[in-house]
């Protein structure tokens, strides 16, 4: 049972929330893109249909229907979770849109699509992370001062993905996310100091709501976890109080339970990936991209939200005085990682940030009070620090001034734009320097971060007679196109190609598109990665697509150099050509 004192009180925080809520959702943007549409169809299916096939909704987002289970339901790797956040607020949408509707024409349809619905789903995740966020500065003003508290929780807020889902992205599954990760951290620590059933039952049902919003927040459950571990070896007879939060978490799980019994006829089902390039090897890290996932470029958490690096720090800090949070939090982060970097969707694809560490939220605002507290303390040290920040911002300045990069009068975007270059390139030297090769692929994936199949060219197809192509290095005309499609690009004896790989455990199967240049009836090339003799082949004088494998010894994360050295070569406009190219393809 959760206890805030007088009935006034609570109908305050409701009132309270219910406003600011509404508020903020009237402010976010109407639409239902990315994964949205799949959370939403659930609402409309089950309220407005009585049934789980989502062909109409999805036809209405304008997305292909992925087609009926066995049982007739529709296939779908969304989570309902959301759908059953929002329901209350849906279900209130509607009765006023129906109770105004018999005394005035309104312009909108009472179908359960229109935007009033949409923004009643904003509505719900606005309400359930405000709500939330009540607990965890409870909880938090409990260990903290107050000062440190409102520090570490408004930082934890607005310097890290959260502020994007608890307002612009309000129906994404990651702002409720946050939500009842934050309420159960809040039930949790109840837990921990009471050990009382009701205490449990809070925990484990925003543990069972967290997972059925997003499946891979099971990594949150080591949390509580951990505290009843502990309060279980003081004393076995609190064993029945965690085996009630245990008994809550299901029950508020169940309805993702009866959505998989109904679609797939079984209780519990495992999502899958499909596609040539979806293999997932959780514990590899040969393949997992758990570097990605921190330091990329690509919504690297750190350098996205560098805040969390110093959130991060303070759990460290707060070991000693309040270990099982900084444990649990240590858990939790690390297995975020392992799950997050082991998907070919690691980088979120359009999402904002590190969108898969919404769960740390609690732990973030944790850390960083712990480290505002000792920072308040000394502060001669937080001072120094804002200095040297200016400092290394001046020394900067100083550098681009000598080498002449602020000669004439350089915008502030220039500005900004040479002193990312400076950090870019010292950290290139640095990294070369103390690792060799693997420092130059994190310094890639640090500062530049694209790749081909995540962030750019998901196709893989390098075509070479696009008049910007991206990929050009060596040895290749102006595009022709004398005889129709496809166009191409004559290419000298030694001809090479680049492209922004991340290092494979596999060989790459790659081909050319060619043939060879007139008066050149066959000939042999060879093919080599960033200059290792990779592969050999044989150009025809009609259009061919000899194939070949890019080892990975070979490759390198980061910008790789394919080149064919031609056996054969004839002089057009004085220039010696050996073949016509028009695309490398690359898996």
């Amino acid at each position: 049972m959760i206890r805030m004192g007088s009935g006034r009180r609570v109908a305050t925080l409701l009132l309270a929330c219910l406003t600011l809520s509404l508020f903020l959702a009237i402010l976010a943007p109407a639409d239902l893109e990315a994964d949205t549409f799949g959370y939403f169809s659930y609402l409309h299916s089950v309220v407005f249909d009585r049934d789980l096939v989502l062909a109409n909704e999805y036809a209405i987002f304008g997305v292909k229907e992925p087609g009926l289970t066995e049982s007739g339901a529709s296939h779908s790797l969304y989570a309902v979770g959301p759908a059953v956040s929002w329901l209350p607020f849906y279900l209130a949408a509607h009765l006023v849109l129906v109770g105004v509707g018999t005394v005035a024409d309104l312009p909108f349809p009472t179908d359960g699509l229109s935007l009033p619905y949409q923004y009643a789903a904003r509505w719900g995740t606005a309400f359930w992370f405000l709500f939330s966020v009540y607990f965890l500065h409870r909880e938090m003003a409990a260990r903290f001062p107050r000062n440190a508290t409102r520090l570490g929780l408004a930082g934890a807020i607005v310097a890290t993905p959260a502020a994007y889902y608890a307002t612009a992205g309000l129906t994404m599954a990651h702002g409720l996310a946050a939500a009842w990760a934050s309420l159960c951290f809040a039930g949790t620590l109840a837990a921990l100091r009471s050990g009382r059933a009701r205490e449990w039952a809070w925990c484990g049902t925003a543990l069972g709501f967290l997972m059925m919003t997003r499946w891979q927040a099971f990594a949150f459950a080591l949390f509580p976890t951990l505290v009843a571990l502990r309060r279980i070896a003081a004393n076995s007879r609190e064993l029945r109080g965690a085996l009630t939060g245990a008994a809550a978490g299901l029950a508020a799980f169940f309805p993702q339970m009866l959505i998989w019994k109904l679609q797939y006829g079984v209780w519990v089902w495992i999502p899958r990936y499909y596609g040539a390039r979806a293999s997932v090897r959780w514990f590899d890290p040969s393949t997992a991209h758990w570097q990605d996932i921190l330091w990329s470029s690509n919504k690297g958490l750190f350098v996205w939200t560098p805040l969390t690096l110093f959130c991060l720090l303070g759990l460290v800090v707060a070991l000693r005085r309040t270990p099982l949070v900084a444990i649990g939090g240590g858990l939790v982060f690390a297995a975020t990682v392992v799950l997050g970097s082991s998907t070919p969707d690691w980088h979120g694809s359009d999402a904002f940030g590190s969108r898969k560490f919404d769960l740390m939220l609690p732990f973030f605002a944790w850390g960083l009070a712990r480290l505002s507290q000792g920072l308040l303390r000394r502060p001669a040290l937080a001072v120094g620090l804002i200095i040297g920040s200016f400092g290394l911002w001046n020394v900067g300045m100083i550098r681009m001034k000598l080498d002449g990069r602020l000669d004439g009068s350089p915008s502030v975007a220039q500005i900004a734009t040479g002193q990312v270059a400076l950090a870019s390139g010292d950290a290139h030297s640095l990294l070369a320097w103390a690792f060799g090769p693997r420092g130059t692929e994190n310094w890639y994936r640090l500062f530049v971060g694209d790749y081909i199949y995540v962030t750019s060219n998901p196709s893989g197809a390098l075509r070479i007679a696009d008049p910007d192509s991206p990929y050009l290095a060596l040895g290749f005309s102006e595009a022709v196109n004398g005889e129709g499609a496809p166009r191409w690009r004559w290419a000298a004896p030694m001809a090479c190609v680049k492209f922004p790989i991340e290092r494979s455990r596999d060989p790459l199967r790659a081909s050319v598109r060619l043939r060879n240049a007139p008066g050149i009836a066959a000939q042999r090339f060879e093919v080599r990665l960033n200059d290792v003799p990779v592969g050999a082949g044989e150009s025809l004088p009609d259009w061919s697509e000899p194939a070949f494998l890019l080892p990975p010894s070979a490759q390198v994360t980061g910008m790789n150099r394919l080149c064919f050295r031609f056996s054969d070569s004839v002089p057009m406009d004085g220039v010696p050509r050996s073949a016509a190219i028009s695309v490398v393809r690359l898996p």
